[in-house]
C-alpha cells in the first residue's frame, strides 16, 4: 500500500511550495520522501498532507525510515522513556556486607552521618570495611524529587529556553511534576519564537497533566522501577502484576508496559551479577573453615571439594536470591553461575604448594606436554635414558619392600594435611576445589620446580664409609615432592 501511495513521491520536490514552514520531509521505509503537511499524528501513526497535490497519507510509524519515527515523536511530545538524572553520592560498605549510598552530610573520628533520600544514617567508622568511594548513581536512588530540584535549580540558566526545556525533563523523570510543569511554561515564553521547541512543549504538557491525574498509577511505577534498581525484583515482580490486573485500561499503561519488558533481563543480569559478585566468596569461606580440621582425611576433603561445597554453594545461593526471584531450584540457579562468563569475571590463582605429590604424578604434571618433549630430547643417549629408568625402577622396588616391611619412609596424604601450615591446608583445598569441581573455568596452569631437589626428583646422599665402588653416593626421592619435581598452581574464573 504504502508503494502505490507514494509512486510519484521523488516528483514531489520541484512543486513544493517555497517558505512554508508547516512542511515536513518525511523518510519513508524504502528511502524515498513525503513532504507534506502532518495534520494528525497520534501513538500509532501520522497522517501527511503532501504538498504537490493534497492527497493524504495514513502512516504507521512502523512505515518510517529508521530514525524517523523517533524524531518526529520526540518533536511531538511522545518520547517518555527519559534517562533518569545522574549524581554523585558517597558508597559505604560495612564488614557484614551491606552497602549504603547517598550523601555524607557529617564525619568524624568516630562515625559517620549519611542520608539516602528521606533516611539518614549514623554509622560507626568500625564498621566500614573500606573508605568511603565516591560514585555516579540515579538520582532517584539518593534524592526525592524535592531534594533533586532544589539541587539542581541553581545550576539552570534562567534565560534559555532550551535549558529550561531540558530541566522540565529532568524532573519529570524523577516524578517531580509540578515543577516540570512551571518549567514547561517559563521554556514556552522564553521560547516564544521556536516553533520547534514550542511543539515539543505542547507535546509534553498533556503528558504530564495525565501523570498528575492518574499520580496513584504513576507512583506505583516509580514504585516498580526503584524495586527493580534496588535489585528487589520478587517484590518488583509482584506489584507489576497487582498493576496489571487493577489498571489495564489506565492512560499511563504503556509506561507500565515498558517497565514490563524489561524485567525479565534486568533480573537476569542482576543474579549474574550477584553471582559473580559472591559464589568465590561463600566458597573461600567454607574451604578455608574447613582447613582448620587437621584430622580430615584426604579423601574426605577432596569429596567436601568436589561434591559437599558445589552443593550447598546452590543451596545458599538460591536461598540468597529469594528477594530476586522466588523458589528457584539449583538448575537455575546453576544456569546462572555458567552464563557468568559472557561476562568479564575476575580471575583467582590458587596452588597446591608442596602438597602437589597428593594428586598423582600424571595430575600434577597434566599440562606439562612442552616441557616433558624438551626432556626426551635433551641430548641423553637411549643407553642413559635405560640405565635411568632402571635405576628408577630400582628406587621404586626398594619403596615397596619398606612399606611391606612398615618401615614407609614416606609421609601420607593425611599425615601431609596433619602437618602442613593452616595457609598451605587452606591454598590446597581451594585449588583442588577449583580444577576438580567444575565450578569454575581453569585459565592457566603453571609450575614451580621443587626448591628442595631443584626439579630433579630426586636427592643424593653421601654415605660415609661406603665402598669407592659405589662413590659413596646415594639417590633417593625427594621427600618434599615425593618424586613429582613440580609445584602445581593455576589461575581460574
Amino acid at each position: 500500500m504504502i508503494s502505490v501511495l507514494l509512486a510519484s513521491a521523488a516528483l514531489l520536490l520541484p512543486a513544493v511550495p517555497q517558505g512554508d514552514p508547516n512542511y515536513e520531509v518525511v523518510r519513508v521505509l524504502d528511502g524515498r520522501l513525503l513532504i507534506g503537511e502532518i495534520i494528525d499524528h497520534d501513538l500509532d501513526g501520522l497522517m501527511v498532507e503532501s504538498a504537490r497535490n493534497g492527497g493524504r497519507f495514513q502512516l504507521a510509524w512502523s512505515d518510517l525510515f529508521p530514525g524517523e519515527a523517533e524524531r518526529l515523536k520526540t518533536g511531538f511530545g511522545y518520547k517518555t522513556e527519559f534517562q533518569t538524572p545522574m549524581v554523585t553520592a558517597d558508597h559505604l560498605l560495612l564488614v557484614n556486607g551491606q552497602q549504603i549510598t547517598g550523601r555524607i552530610l557529617r564525619r568524624d573520628n568516630r562515625e559517620i552521618e549519611i542520608r539516602s533520600r528521606a533516611m539518614t544514617t549514623v554509622v560507626p567508622i568500625s564498621r566500614l570495611a573500606a573508605p568511603p568511594e565516591k560514585v555516579v548513581v540515579d538520582a532517584t536512588e539518593v534524592l526525592t524529587a524535592e531534594q533533586f530540584y532544589n539541587e539542581r535549580l541553581s545550576q539552570i540558566n534562567e534565560t534559555d529556553a532550551m535549558a529550561q526545556y531540558e530541566f522540565a525533563r529532568e524532573l519529570e523523570a524523577v516524578s517531580a511534576y509540578q515543577q516540570a510543569l512551571a518549567h514547561l511554561t517559563i521554556a514556552a515564553e522564553l521560547g516564544a519564537g521556536d516553533s520547534a521547541l514550542l511543539s515539543r512543549i505542547e507535546g509534553s504538557i498533556p503528558r504530564i497533566e495525565t501523570a498528575i491525574k492518574h499520580r496513584l498509577e504513576t507512583d506505583k511505577i516509580k514504585e516498580i522501577r526503584t524495586l527493580m534498581y534496588r535489585e528487589r525484583f520478587s517484590l518488583a515482580e509482584e506489584k507489576l502484576q497487582a498493576f496489571k490486573d487493577e489498571h489495564p485500561n489506565s492512560p499511563v499503561y504503556e509506561d507500565y508496559l515498558k517497565v514490563a519488558e524489561k524485567f525479565e533481563s534486568e533480573r537476569e543480569k542482576a543474579m549474574i551479577r550477584y553471582l559473580s559478585l559472591n559464589w568465590y566468596k561463600r566458597a573461600a569461606s567454607m574451604l578455608k573453615k574447613k582447613s582448620l580440621d587437621r584430622k580430615a582425611t584426604m579423601e574426605s576433603l577432596q569429596t567436601y571439594a568436589t561434591t559437599d561445597v558445589p552443593q550447598a554453594l546452590r543451596v545458599a545461593m538460591a536461598e540468597e536470591l529469594d528477594v530476586m526471584k522466588e523458589g528457584m531450584d539449583l538448575s537455575e540457579v546453576d544456569g546462572l553461575w555458567q552464563r557468568r562468563k559472557e561476562r568479564k569475571t575476575k580471575r583467582h590463582q590458587a596452588g597446591f604448594g608442596n602438597g602437589t605429590w597428593i594428586l598423582g604424578e600424571a595430575r600434577a604434571r597434566a599440562g606439562m606436554k612442552a616441557e616433558e618433549e624438551a626432556e626426551e630430547n635433551d641430548g641423553r643417549t637411549q643407553a642413559e635414558k635405560d640405565l635411568q629408568d632402571r635405576y628408577r625402577r630400582y628406587l621404586e622396588n626398594l619403596e615397596s619392600s619398606r612399606r611391606a616391611a612398615g618401615t614407609n619412609e614416606e609421609d601420607s596424604p593425611d599425615d601431609w594435611w596433619k602437618n602442613a601450615t593452616a595457609s598451605a591446608r587452606y591454598m590446597w583445598l581451594l585449588a583442588y576445589y577449583a580444577e576438580f569441581s567444575g565450578d569454575f573455568e581453569l585459565l592457566k596452569v603453571y609450575f614451580d620446580g621443587c626448591p628442595t631437589c631443584n626439579g630433579d626428583g630426586f636427592i643424593e646422599l653421601i654415605e660415609l664409609g661406603a665402598s669407592s665402588t659405589s662413590g659413596g653416593k646415594k639417590r633417593k626421592k625427594c621427600t618434599t615432592c615425593h618424586g613429582v619435581a613440580v609445584k602445581r598452581s593455576l589461575f581460574f574464573r
